[in-house]
């Protein structure tokens, strides 16, 4: 029988979720936004951007997929994608 956690998922699943997590947290700090600012940028409240920070693993893709632009800058400008 394999090992699962509270959630129901395999623990290798659970833990790159909660890197997912941290990784979103590192980013957002690092480009110096507020979890207001991130959250209004990715269109989600700042509870549902704190779970994913959490790394709770009922986020849907859809809201990760919204703030991936966000992590990443424009490698040809440097620009932030979501300013005018």
């Amino acid at each position: 029988m394999k090992h699962r956690t509270k959630t129901g998922l395999p623990p290798q699943v659970a833990a790159h979720i909660l890197q997912l997590g941290e990784r979103v947290r590192i980013a957002r700090k690092r480009r110096g936004l507020t979890m207001a600012e991130m959250a209004s940028r990715m269109y989600v409240s700042r509870l549902t951007l704190t779970r994913l920070e959490k790394g709770e693993p009922g986020i849907s893709l859809s809201v990760l997929a919204t703030g991936c632009p966000n992590m990443i800058p424009d490698k040809t400008t440097n620009a932030d994608p979501y300013e005018p």
